[in-house]
């Protein structure tokens, strides 16, 4: 009997082993957050990413990824396939917290130069059609130039970031509330102290131009100019030459214009997301 007992042990103990050296390669595999298949990125970036992520993603639950690649992907129409791409990798990987799959994945595809955002549960309502189309302003034009962990890590990571601590405090940036977020608000005084320096040496400089004109006197009548007997008129008349019409445009009703918010598709997983892409 106790032999018996003995062998249960074991392979329960065996079988325990086993489940969590399984799961623990799922949970390794859905953790890498960086994929640079095109290898954008040194060894360094691609760690600090990685390690920086990590915590941040779990702590708030929700997963930030970026995937590289050479793929040069296109429909049969010749439109994008990327934002399809995007959605089955988010999908198909294990991303995502939560039963609504919290998150978002930035692709960027180096064959067909296009970056593509694809976004899951919390982060269509973090990320709206208005950020996401801000996101790929910056992502794009730091791709242009080469700039590709600045494009990565500054223009999507720390913008995400920022837009879902805004989401969580009521504040989705979004077309109604873009205007309130600027620099000139994060750093009032910043500018303040930039403008007195500049203030006082042109002022400086205008008093040391004065001074040099001392021998110059103001005239109040045009004759001190004209030399005597230079200038004769022999004939003076009138004559129109055109009118200027200045036109106002009636202002246009608001009703037609940006409600704000997220346009949603269905992804081959039959899951919903919010994005876009852009060529660059």
């Amino acid at each position: 009997m106790k032999k018996i007992i003995s062998i249960c042990v074991t392979l329960s103990m065996t079988l325990g082993l086993l489940f969590a050296s399984m799961a623990g390669v799922t949970a390794q595999s859905n953790s890498n957050r960086i994929i640079d298949s095109a290898d954008l990125l040194t060894d360094y970036e691609e760690q600090q990413l990685e390690l920086s992520l990590a915590d941040w993603c779990d702590t708030n639950q929700f997963d930030i990824v970026v995937l590289t690649e050479y793929g040069n992907r296109s429909n049969d129409d010749g439109s994008s396939a990327l934002t399809q791409r995007a959605d089955d990798y988010f999908d198909y990987n294990g991303y995502g917290y939560g039963e609504n799959y919290d998150g978002c994945i930035l692709v960027i595809d180096m064959g067909s130069r296009e970056a593509c955002i694809s976004t899951s549960g919390y982060g269509e309502t973090a990320i709206t059609d208005f950020g996401i189309e801000s996101l790929l302003d910056d992502i794009v034009g730091e791709l242009a130039y080469e700039n590709y962990y600045d494009a990565i890590s500054d223009c999507f990571i720390d913008s995400v970031e920022w837009m879902y601590d805004q989401a969580k405090s009521g504040n989705v940036y979004d077309y109604s509330s873009a205007s309130e977020y600027s620099f000139s608000d994060a750093a009032p005084g910043m500018f303040g102290f930039a403008l007195i320096p500049s203030l006082l040496a042109s002022f400086g400089m205008a008093s040391r131009k004065k001074r040099q004109l001392k021998s110059v006197r103001k005239k109040h009548e045009a004759h001190n100019y004209v030399r005597p007997g230079s200038m004769q008129l022999y004939r003076e008349y009138d004559r129109f030459l055109y009118s200027n019409v200045v036109a106002t445009p009636k202002p246009k009703d608001n009703d037609g214009g940006h409600m704000g918010g997220s346009t949603i598709h269905t992804s081959s997983s039959g899951r919903s997301h919010g994005g876009g892409s852009r060529h660059f």
